[in-house]
């Protein structure tokens, strides 16, 4: 889980490097503004299942 946010916040910094020098709609933020949703959203789907596993216990 602590990869995963290495992960969420490696990407994060390179949305931000990129969109400092790219348009906002330009491909390479949107590709990388993907990315970071979907590694977000696994992260929040980790975090669900192992906080209903702690409540079944």
């Amino acid at each position: 889980m602590e990869s995963l946010l290495l992960e969420i916040e490696k990407k994060r910094e390179q949305l931000i490097a990129v969109s400092n020098h790219a348009n906002l709609t330009s491909q390479l933020v949107l590709q990388y503004s993907t990315e970071l949703d979907l590694l977000i959203h696994q992260y929040n789907l980790m975090t669900v299942t192992k906080l209903q596993q702690q409540a079944a216990n």
